[in-house]
């Protein structure tokens, strides 16, 4: 496989400030902080300077995308579209890895694009100035209904003793492979260090709270660095049982909480996420 989707605080804040869209976009950009955007959420992977080399970028395969044209000549031939996909509906929507993950699910059409603005920053190209749309329904984040409580146990209940294992071997599936959970979250000495490592998920969190956080993580923490997969019952279901089976003895400390760094938590105190 080869390619493939947080100075000083308070000069850090300053900047972000300043920058406010900070992206070659234009129109409607008031309140949206592209670059504190695109630290909060992409520089893990993609490194702060979009060089594809963030403290996540190690741990991938294939790597993530160097979004400043260094060494390939990606970026300038995509078109603005393109782009705005690839982060709205994930790697897998333009043909690429899953560990690009969905954010069309989290994040407003008018964050995205002015995302893709910020991007074009990056690199040279000829493409149009990105037009941050105005209406206000555009500025608004996706609100997706929290799960109620005891919904997971009506679905569980209904997986046989002979089904399980299948839904089981599902869920490993959905989480390493064709969702990509894995470019986050560490099991088994593999994966990504951005999210919880899940080696011992089975003993310390209960189902019920597994399925409800991947369905809508949002309606626990609003700011995490997760977004919303949008998920069917069946594949949460089944990444649930599954991270259930994963009871590893307790070897060494491991993040149990998502990780973040100074400047991502500056980022959520200034209000600016």
């Amino acid at each position: 496989m080869k390619r493939f989707l947080v100075v000083n605080i308070a000069c850090l804040y300053v900047l972000l400030l300043a920058a406010g869209c900070s992206g070659k976009a234009e129109g409607g950009a008031a309140g949206i902080n592209a670059k504190g955007l695109y630290f909060y959420y992409c520089s893990h992977c993609h490194g702060e300077k979009g060089n594809g080399q963030g403290y996540n970028a190690k741990n991938l395969d294939p790597s993530p995308r160097d979004h400043t044209d260094t060494e390939e000549k990606y970026m300038k031939d995509k078109s603005n579209e393109d782009l705005f996909k690839a982060v709205s509906k994930g790697g897998k929507a333009v043909g690429k890895a899953p560990l690009m993950p969905v954010f069309g699910n989290t994040l407003s059409e008018a964050e995205i694009w002015a995302l893709v603005g910020y991007m074009r920053t990056l690199h040279a190209n000829s493409a149009p100035k990105v037009t941050i749309p105005a209406e206000p329904e555009k500025h608004e984040r996706p609100k997706p209904p929290a799960v109620a409580r005891g919904y997971y146990k009506t679905l569980a209940e209904k997986v046989t003793d002979k089904d399980k294992g299948a839904m089981i071997a599902k869920g490993e599936q959905l989480f390493k492979e064709k969702i990509g959970c894995i470019a986050c979250h560490r099991v088994g000495g593999e994966g990504g260090t951005v999210g919880p490592f899940l080696d011992r998920s089975g003993f310390r969190l209960q189902p019920e709270y597994i399925f409800r956080w991947a369905k809508n993580p949002q309606a626990f923490l609003r700011n995490t660095k997760m977004p919303n997969f949008g998920l069917s019952d069946e594949d949460a279901l089944a990444i649930t049982l599954y991270l259930g089976t994963l009871k590893a003895g307790p070897k060494e400390a491991h993040p149990a909480e998502e990780i973040l760094l100074p400047r991502e938590k500056e980022l959520l105190q200034s209000g600016q996420i």
